[in-house]
């Protein structure tokens, strides 16, 4: 992680009933000919059995545009939070869980390793999932049974 790489500013959206954590970057442009794909995303992940929608695709087609763009939409259904953790830059994936950690800031302990305070953090702060799309597939998630 380099000195150039911001942790991302937490920003407070009001909404009707409550004050919506956020960490998604401002985008600066409109999303001009995804409509469909926004749509069938934020349907998909409004049905209570669908946890996790994987968007995929080659390098460049727009997938974090289109995945912040959904996220964006959907902030008045989350729960109390929605946080985006960049990873382009990480080619490394034993650095992926360190990056997402540094984003709560959370810190290793020797009693706790820094995946199981993640796993922790996570469970605790009632974060549906945190699904990194990166080499290896590096994955950390709260499922219904508990089960990452």
């Amino acid at each position: 992680m380099g000195a150039a790489m911001q942790r991302p500013k937490l920003v407070a959206i009001p909404s009707k009933e409550k004050a919506i954590i956020h960490t998604l970057p401002a985008q600066l442009t409109p999303l001009i000919g995804r409509e469909q794909e926004v749509a069938a995303a934020c349907t998909l992940l409004r049905r209570p059995e669908v946890r996790l929608v994987t968007l995929t695709g080659t390098r460049g087609v727009g997938k974090t545009r289109l995945a912040l763009q959904v996220s964006t939409e959907l902030l008045n259904d989350s729960a109390d939070s929605v946080c985006f953790v960049p990873l382009a830059s990480i080619s490394d994936p034993d650095l992926v869980i360190p990056t997402i950690a540094q984003t709560f800031d959370l810190k290793e302990t020797a009693a706790q390793p820094l995946l199981d305070l993640l796993k922790a953090f996570l469970e605790a702060t009632g974060h549906q999932s945190c699904h990194p799309a990166c080499p290896e597939g590096t994955r950390v998630s709260r499922s219904p049974t508990g089960a990452p």
